[in-house]
Protein backbone atom coordinates (compact mmCIF):
# COMPACT_ATOMS: atom_id res chain seq x y z
CA UNK A 1 0.00 0.00 0.00
CA UNK A 2 1.34 3.29 -1.05
CA UNK A 3 1.93 5.66 1.64
CA UNK A 4 -0.51 8.48 2.26
CA UNK A 5 0.17 11.63 4.29
CA UNK A 6 -1.51 12.89 7.19
CA UNK A 7 -3.93 16.10 6.65
CA UNK A 8 -2.61 19.27 6.98
CA UNK A 9 -2.38 20.54 10.83
CA UNK A 10 -5.10 22.99 11.90
CA UNK A 11 -2.16 25.53 11.73
CA UNK A 12 -2.27 25.13 8.07
CA UNK A 13 -6.43 25.80 8.38
CA UNK A 14 -6.48 29.25 9.49
CA UNK A 15 -9.97 30.66 9.83
CA UNK A 16 -11.57 34.07 9.49
CA UNK A 17 -13.81 35.48 11.55
CA UNK A 18 -15.21 38.21 9.53
CA UNK A 19 -18.38 40.41 10.61
CA UNK A 20 -17.49 39.88 14.55
CA UNK A 21 -19.36 42.28 17.07
CA UNK A 22 -17.64 44.23 19.58
CA UNK A 23 -18.84 42.10 22.59
CA UNK A 24 -17.86 38.63 20.51
CA UNK A 25 -14.09 40.17 20.10
CA UNK A 26 -13.78 40.85 23.70
CA UNK A 27 -15.55 37.71 24.43
CA UNK A 28 -12.74 35.94 22.18
CA UNK A 29 -10.19 37.92 23.93
CA UNK A 30 -10.73 37.14 26.93
CA UNK A 31 -11.36 33.13 26.25
CA UNK A 32 -7.74 33.53 24.63
CA UNK A 33 -6.36 34.83 27.94
CA UNK A 34 -7.96 32.10 30.02
CA UNK A 35 -5.62 29.41 27.93
CA UNK A 36 -2.75 31.50 27.74
CA UNK A 37 -1.02 28.36 30.13
CA UNK A 38 -2.05 26.14 27.07
CA UNK A 39 1.01 24.80 25.19
CA UNK A 40 2.32 26.82 22.12
CA UNK A 41 1.12 23.77 19.63
CA UNK A 42 -2.09 24.05 21.04
CA UNK A 43 -2.18 28.00 21.21
CA UNK A 44 -1.92 27.34 17.32
CA UNK A 45 -4.37 25.09 16.70
CA UNK A 46 -6.69 27.95 19.36
CA UNK A 47 -7.41 29.78 15.94
CA UNK A 48 -10.16 33.02 15.91
CA UNK A 49 -12.46 31.32 14.78
CA UNK A 50 -11.75 27.97 16.87
CA UNK A 51 -12.81 30.47 19.57
CA UNK A 52 -15.35 31.75 18.12
CA UNK A 53 -17.09 28.41 17.29
CA UNK A 54 -16.16 27.17 20.97
CA UNK A 55 -18.30 30.11 22.30
CA UNK A 56 -20.91 30.05 20.13
CA UNK A 57 -21.34 26.47 20.93
CA UNK A 58 -22.40 27.68 24.57
CA UNK A 59 -23.79 31.32 24.09
CA UNK A 60 -20.60 33.10 24.74
CA UNK A 61 -20.40 31.66 28.26
CA UNK A 62 -17.08 32.08 29.07
CA UNK A 63 -16.70 29.31 31.72
CA UNK A 64 -18.65 26.89 29.57
CA UNK A 65 -16.75 27.98 26.32
CA UNK A 66 -13.52 27.54 28.33
CA UNK A 67 -14.45 24.16 30.13
CA UNK A 68 -15.38 22.16 26.24
CA UNK A 69 -12.44 23.73 24.87
CA UNK A 70 -10.07 22.23 27.55
CA UNK A 71 -12.00 19.03 27.54
CA UNK A 72 -11.14 18.87 24.15
CA UNK A 73 -7.52 19.92 23.68
CA UNK A 74 -7.38 17.21 26.95
CA UNK A 75 -8.70 14.67 24.08
CA UNK A 76 -6.69 15.95 21.46
CA UNK A 77 -3.72 14.31 23.58
CA UNK A 78 -5.18 11.77 24.87
CA UNK A 79 -6.79 10.20 21.12
CA UNK A 80 -3.18 11.59 19.79
CA UNK A 81 -5.42 12.95 17.14
CA UNK A 82 -2.42 14.88 15.33
CA UNK A 83 -0.32 12.12 15.19
CA UNK A 84 -3.28 9.67 13.56
CA UNK A 85 -1.87 8.54 10.09
CA UNK A 86 -4.00 6.56 7.39
CA UNK A 87 -1.55 3.36 7.91
CA UNK A 88 -2.93 3.17 11.44
CA UNK A 89 -6.82 3.43 10.34
CA UNK A 90 -6.76 1.43 7.17
CA UNK A 91 -8.58 -1.41 8.79
CA UNK A 92 -11.53 0.73 10.00
CA UNK A 93 -11.10 2.81 6.34
CA UNK A 94 -10.74 -0.29 3.79
CA UNK A 95 -14.94 -1.01 4.27
CA UNK A 96 -16.17 2.50 3.18
CA UNK A 97 -17.77 2.65 6.19
CA UNK A 98 -16.90 6.71 6.98
CA UNK A 99 -15.14 8.57 4.24
CA UNK A 100 -14.47 12.33 3.44
CA UNK A 101 -15.32 12.67 -0.53
CA UNK A 102 -16.32 15.65 -2.48
CA UNK A 103 -18.83 18.53 -1.32
CA UNK A 104 -22.44 20.31 -1.38
CA UNK A 105 -23.40 23.02 -3.54
CA UNK A 106 -22.32 25.51 -1.32
CA UNK A 107 -18.69 24.60 -0.80
CA UNK A 108 -19.32 22.28 2.22
CA UNK A 109 -16.71 19.18 2.79
CA UNK A 110 -19.14 15.89 2.84
CA UNK A 111 -18.41 13.40 5.42
CA UNK A 112 -20.37 9.31 4.36
CA UNK A 113 -21.34 7.18 6.95
CA UNK A 114 -22.30 3.62 5.96
CA UNK A 115 -22.62 2.17 9.61
CA UNK A 116 -24.13 -1.36 7.48
CA UNK A 117 -20.47 -1.75 6.48
CA UNK A 118 -19.59 -2.10 9.83
CA UNK A 119 -16.12 -4.13 10.26
CA UNK A 120 -14.98 -4.13 13.36
CA UNK A 121 -15.41 -4.04 16.83
CA UNK A 122 -12.26 -1.64 17.96
CA UNK A 123 -13.94 1.41 19.56
CA UNK A 124 -10.73 3.43 20.06
CA UNK A 125 -9.74 2.70 15.83
CA UNK A 126 -13.46 3.49 15.12
CA UNK A 127 -13.47 6.76 16.81
CA UNK A 128 -9.92 6.96 15.91
CA UNK A 129 -10.95 7.38 12.24
CA UNK A 130 -13.46 9.81 12.52
CA UNK A 131 -11.11 11.92 14.56
CA UNK A 132 -9.00 11.89 10.94
CA UNK A 133 -11.86 12.35 8.73
CA UNK A 134 -13.07 15.68 10.78
CA UNK A 135 -9.77 16.97 10.64
CA UNK A 136 -9.38 16.47 7.25
CA UNK A 137 -12.93 17.60 6.82
CA UNK A 138 -11.73 21.16 8.86
CA UNK A 139 -8.47 21.40 6.91
CA UNK A 140 -10.23 21.46 3.02
CA UNK A 141 -12.70 24.28 4.48
CA UNK A 142 -12.64 27.44 2.30
CA UNK A 143 -12.94 30.05 4.84
CA UNK A 144 -12.52 32.72 2.55
CA UNK A 145 -15.43 31.79 1.01
CA UNK A 146 -17.30 31.30 4.28
CA UNK A 147 -16.86 27.66 4.43
CA UNK A 148 -16.47 26.43 7.96
CA UNK A 149 -18.87 23.71 8.16
CA UNK A 150 -19.24 20.05 6.52
CA UNK A 151 -22.24 17.83 6.07
CA UNK A 152 -22.41 14.50 7.46
CA UNK A 153 -24.74 11.89 5.60
CA UNK A 154 -25.55 9.02 7.58
CA UNK A 155 -26.62 5.99 5.38
CA UNK A 156 -29.04 3.73 7.95
CA UNK A 157 -30.38 1.70 4.94
CA UNK A 158 -30.25 -2.19 5.55
CA UNK A 159 -28.44 -1.16 9.21
CA UNK A 160 -30.06 -2.68 12.22
CA UNK A 161 -28.67 -1.14 15.71
CA UNK A 162 -27.32 -3.20 18.28
CA UNK A 163 -26.43 -2.59 21.64
CA UNK A 164 -22.45 -2.28 20.74
CA UNK A 165 -22.99 0.02 17.82
CA UNK A 166 -24.83 2.52 19.75
CA UNK A 167 -22.47 3.04 22.21
CA UNK A 168 -19.95 3.92 19.00
CA UNK A 169 -22.61 6.27 17.40
CA UNK A 170 -23.04 8.08 20.77
CA UNK A 171 -19.13 8.44 20.62
CA UNK A 172 -19.22 9.86 17.21
CA UNK A 173 -22.02 12.31 17.51
CA UNK A 174 -20.55 13.33 21.35
CA UNK A 175 -17.31 13.72 19.15
CA UNK A 176 -19.03 16.22 16.42
CA UNK A 177 -20.50 18.03 19.16
CA UNK A 178 -17.94 18.40 22.13
CA UNK A 179 -14.73 18.06 20.03
CA UNK A 180 -16.00 19.89 17.21
CA UNK A 181 -18.72 21.69 17.88
CA UNK A 182 -20.51 24.48 15.41
CA UNK A 183 -19.09 21.82 12.24
CA UNK A 184 -21.50 20.22 11.25
CA UNK A 185 -24.15 22.18 8.76
CA UNK A 186 -27.58 22.53 10.54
Amino acid sequence: MAKVEPPKPYLKATLSTPNVSPEHEEAMRSLRERLSDVTPAQQAWITDACLLRYLRARDFKLDAAEKLLRGTLQWRIDYGVEDITPDEIYEEARSGKNYLHGSDKHGRPVIYQRPRRQNTKTYDLQVKQMAYLLERSVTSMDSSKGIEQHVLFIDFKGYSVSGDDYVIIQSVLSLHHGSHPKYIMR
